[in-house]
Protein backbone atom coordinates (compact mmCIF):
# COMPACT_ATOMS: atom_id res chain seq x y z
CA UNK A 1 0.00 0.00 0.00
CA UNK A 2 1.63 3.29 -0.77
CA UNK A 3 -0.10 5.24 2.27
CA UNK A 4 -1.22 8.33 0.57
CA UNK A 5 -3.90 10.25 1.89
CA UNK A 6 -6.09 12.87 1.08
CA UNK A 7 -5.44 16.16 3.17
CA UNK A 8 -8.29 16.21 4.83
CA UNK A 9 -8.31 12.58 5.84
CA UNK A 10 -4.87 12.85 6.80
CA UNK A 11 -6.13 16.22 9.06
CA UNK A 12 -8.86 13.78 10.24
CA UNK A 13 -6.68 10.63 11.33
CA UNK A 14 -4.76 13.14 12.98
CA UNK A 15 -7.09 14.93 14.89
CA UNK A 16 -9.05 11.40 15.61
CA UNK A 17 -5.26 11.08 16.92
CA UNK A 18 -5.47 13.68 19.39
CA UNK A 19 -8.43 12.81 20.86
CA UNK A 20 -7.77 9.48 21.46
CA UNK A 21 -4.75 10.50 23.44
CA UNK A 22 -6.66 13.08 25.05
CA UNK A 23 -9.92 10.57 26.36
CA UNK A 24 -6.84 8.05 27.85
CA UNK A 25 -5.99 5.92 25.31
CA UNK A 26 -2.72 3.96 25.59
CA UNK A 27 -0.45 5.10 22.94
CA UNK A 28 -0.03 1.62 21.85
CA UNK A 29 -3.72 1.20 21.59
CA UNK A 30 -3.57 4.84 19.22
CA UNK A 31 -0.58 3.40 16.78
CA UNK A 32 -2.95 0.26 16.36
CA UNK A 33 -5.87 2.78 15.31
CA UNK A 34 -4.09 4.48 13.17
CA UNK A 35 -2.02 1.67 11.25
CA UNK A 36 -5.71 -0.02 11.08
CA UNK A 37 -6.97 3.55 9.65
CA UNK A 38 -3.95 4.21 7.43
CA UNK A 39 -5.37 0.98 5.32
CA UNK A 40 -8.61 2.32 5.28
CA UNK A 41 -7.71 5.99 4.28
CA UNK A 42 -5.38 3.90 1.53
CA UNK A 43 -8.42 1.89 0.01
CA UNK A 44 -10.93 4.95 0.48
CA UNK A 45 -8.62 7.32 -1.67
CA UNK A 46 -10.14 10.44 -2.05
CA UNK A 47 -13.29 9.51 -1.43
CA UNK A 48 -15.08 11.46 1.70
CA UNK A 49 -15.56 8.67 4.68
CA UNK A 50 -19.29 9.98 4.73
CA UNK A 51 -19.46 9.30 1.09
CA UNK A 52 -19.46 5.27 1.68
CA UNK A 53 -22.24 2.85 2.15
CA UNK A 54 -22.32 0.04 4.32
CA UNK A 55 -21.62 -2.13 1.23
CA UNK A 56 -18.44 -0.82 0.57
CA UNK A 57 -17.11 -0.82 4.60
CA UNK A 58 -17.99 -4.45 4.40
CA UNK A 59 -16.06 -4.67 1.04
CA UNK A 60 -13.20 -3.04 3.12
CA UNK A 61 -13.14 -5.61 5.27
CA UNK A 62 -13.52 -8.50 3.60
CA UNK A 63 -10.50 -7.24 1.28
CA UNK A 64 -8.73 -6.45 4.36
CA UNK A 65 -9.29 -10.55 5.33
CA UNK A 66 -7.94 -11.68 2.47
CA UNK A 67 -4.96 -9.47 2.53
CA UNK A 68 -3.90 -10.92 5.91
CA UNK A 69 -4.47 -14.27 4.89
CA UNK A 70 -2.15 -13.49 1.98
CA UNK A 71 0.38 -11.90 4.16
CA UNK A 72 0.09 -14.52 6.88
CA UNK A 73 -1.14 -17.83 6.00
CA UNK A 74 -3.43 -18.01 8.29
CA UNK A 75 -7.05 -16.43 8.93
CA UNK A 76 -6.81 -13.63 11.32
CA UNK A 77 -7.53 -14.01 15.17
CA UNK A 78 -10.78 -12.89 15.77
CA UNK A 79 -9.70 -10.25 18.32
CA UNK A 80 -7.48 -8.91 15.61
CA UNK A 81 -10.52 -8.67 13.08
CA UNK A 82 -12.36 -7.02 15.48
CA UNK A 83 -9.61 -4.45 16.27
CA UNK A 84 -10.41 -3.58 12.71
CA UNK A 85 -13.95 -3.10 13.43
CA UNK A 86 -13.14 -1.16 16.47
CA UNK A 87 -11.05 1.16 14.94
CA UNK A 88 -13.56 2.28 11.90
CA UNK A 89 -16.46 2.46 14.44
CA UNK A 90 -14.28 5.15 16.38
CA UNK A 91 -13.23 7.27 13.40
CA UNK A 92 -16.66 7.27 12.26
CA UNK A 93 -18.17 8.19 15.80
CA UNK A 94 -15.38 10.81 16.21
CA UNK A 95 -16.68 11.87 12.64
CA UNK A 96 -19.85 12.15 13.40
CA UNK A 97 -19.63 14.31 16.96
CA UNK A 98 -17.21 16.27 15.10
CA UNK A 99 -19.66 17.34 12.51
CA UNK A 100 -17.37 15.78 9.28
CA UNK A 101 -19.53 12.96 8.99
CA UNK A 102 -20.99 14.57 5.55
CA UNK A 103 -20.35 14.47 1.77
CA UNK A 104 -22.16 16.06 -1.13
CA UNK A 105 -24.65 12.99 -1.24
CA UNK A 106 -25.47 11.70 2.45
CA UNK A 107 -26.60 13.49 5.62
CA UNK A 108 -24.07 10.72 7.53
CA UNK A 109 -22.37 7.09 6.91
CA UNK A 110 -23.10 3.87 8.36
CA UNK A 111 -21.16 2.04 10.54
CA UNK A 112 -19.33 -0.91 9.60
CA UNK A 113 -22.69 -3.30 10.70
CA UNK A 114 -22.67 -6.25 8.66
CA UNK A 115 -18.72 -6.68 9.53
CA UNK A 116 -19.80 -5.90 13.17
CA UNK A 117 -22.53 -8.80 13.26
CA UNK A 118 -19.65 -11.07 11.60
CA UNK A 119 -17.61 -10.05 14.95
CA UNK A 120 -20.24 -11.04 17.31
CA UNK A 121 -20.59 -14.27 15.53
CA UNK A 122 -16.75 -15.15 14.95
CA UNK A 123 -16.40 -18.01 17.23
CA UNK A 124 -18.65 -20.06 14.72
CA UNK A 125 -17.78 -18.18 11.51
CA UNK A 126 -14.74 -18.65 9.41
CA UNK A 127 -15.16 -16.05 6.94
CA UNK A 128 -16.43 -12.50 6.84
CA UNK A 129 -20.01 -11.66 5.31
CA UNK A 130 -19.24 -11.61 1.40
Amino acid sequence: MNHEQSPLTATLLDAFGGFLLRNGRARSTCAKYRQALTEFNDWLAYRAPGSLTEGEVDQFLAGWWEAFERRNGRKPANATYRAQITALKGFYAYLDRSGNLVDDTRAASPEPAQADRYAKAGKTADRPPE
